[in-house]
């Protein structure tokens, strides 16, 4: 359908009759889905391109950031029944073991330093989702700067060819901006003339 309006286009029809607001994206080893939350970042490992052993590193410090906070979360529970038992303790006149005294004496402390310690994990994993975010984002158009994201069919066209930009659009999922078509329109146009004519010899 994208072809198609080009080609129109190329012809001065500038009107788009066909919704192409659906095309299928196109899954590339190059071109990652973008982020939209935080789940979001550990949806695929194999994860390739100029950025692909940076953005696993940050795959796998994002993994290792939640697992910390799992962990924490435990000692947080634990440490809540553990001072439940020694204030009921305390409560029956049973004598408390010197750690217990120290639970029940510093309960907020103790209680605000695993909180302060999980707050900060958060904030970890916020900012190395971003990182990956962005990495991702630089992926991709390094993918459609590079000529690993095919192109439309070339019409001579005047300018920013819009059509264009809806190909990649649909193949990648993100909108180039005008520099970037035109660096893959360039790549795409030296392979266009790489290409060696083919030679053809008619019947006799």
């Amino acid at each position: 359908m994208i072809v198609a309006e080009k080609y129109e286009y190329g012809r001065g029809e500038y009107k788009i009759q066909r919704d192409i607001r659906g095309a299928e994206k196109v899954e590339l080893p190059t071109a990652v889905e973008l982020l939209a939350d935080d789940d979001a970042l550990a949806v695929s490992t194999e994860v390739s391109g100029v950025f692909g052993e940076e953005i696993k590193g940050i795959l796998d410090e994002v993994e290792t950031a939640r697992g910390q906070i799992g962990e924490k979360k435990n000692t947080l529970r634990s440490l809540g029944i553990q001072i439940s038992a020694a204030k009921a303790k305390q409560r029956s006149g049973i004598s408390l073991t010197d750690t217990q005294e120290a639970l029940v004496r510093d309960e907020s402390e103790a209680i605000r330093l695993i909180e302060s310690d999980i707050e900060a994990l958060n904030v970890s994993i916020t900012e190395k989702v971003g990182r990956g975010e962005a990495l991702k984002r630089l992926n991709v158009e390094e993918a459609i700067r590079s000529g690993e994201v095919g192109m439309l069919p070339a019409i001579t066209h005047f300018g920013i060819d819009p059509l264009q930009k809806f190909g990649l659009y649909a193949q990648t999922g993100i909108w180039p901006e005008d520099e970037l078509l035109r660096a893959a329109e360039d790549i795409a146009e030296k392979k266009r003339k790489s290409v060696p004519p083919i030679k053809w010899d008619p019947p006799i």
